[in-house]
């Protein structure tokens, strides 16, 4: 499996969701790329783009862009994922109609939830202890994605939250969104 560690979230996230990858998949903000290769060893064709290279694996090329505009043509891919990315982006909703604009068949994003006043408070910790970004820092609601998906046309196919069992040191609420574009 490439030599990557275990990663019990990663597989967890990965196997709630598997029924919603196609055969290509877009991974939107791969970071050290350890998902998008994880991907690829379940035979998913997996393609890494971030604003930066801090890829750790030769094997999965990081494609560099701008944060904006995905540099690929319509309907490139069958899936998009952006996991734990749309926070950090400078322009989240700009991001998220450039994956429509790419996928075919699903969207799946992963979102940290501010649910509570404390999920309010550590989501402006996070973004000044994380080595990813410094963003201002997008964190919404889950009825607020909900209304963001809606409002943009989305059909949204299902939903799961993350138990914070699996990440004890990770502060924040966490939901995976799938979206048809």
């Amino acid at each position: 499996m490439f030599g990557l560690r275990y990663d019990r979230f990663r597989n967890h996230k990965f196997h709630l969701i598997r029924e919603h990858y196609g055969y290509s998949c877009l991974d939107v903000g791969s970071g050290d790329g350890d998902f998008a290769v994880f991907l690829q060893s379940e035979g998913i064709l997996t393609t890494a783009i971030d604003i930066a290279d801090k890829g750790e694996h030769p094997e999965m090329q990081t494609k560099i862009f701008d944060g904006r505009k995905i540099p690929f043509p319509a309907k490139s891919f069958d899936t998009s994922i952006a996991m734990f990315v749309l926070h950090y982006s400078q322009d989240p909703m700009q991001l998220l109609n450039e994956l429509g604009r790419v996928t075919r068949s699903r969207i799946i994003i992963g979102e940290d939830v501010t649910d509570t006043a404390l999920d309010k408070v550590l989501s402006r910790l996070h973004m000044w202890t994380t080595p990813w970004g410094r963003s201002r820092g997008v964190f919404y609601s889950d009825e607020k994605w909900r209304k963001i998906f809606q409002s943009r046309g989305s059909q949204l196919l299902k939903v799961i939250e993350i138990p914070r069992y699996l990440e004890p040191t990770y502060p924040i609420h966490r939901r995976i969104y799938v979206i048809e574009p």
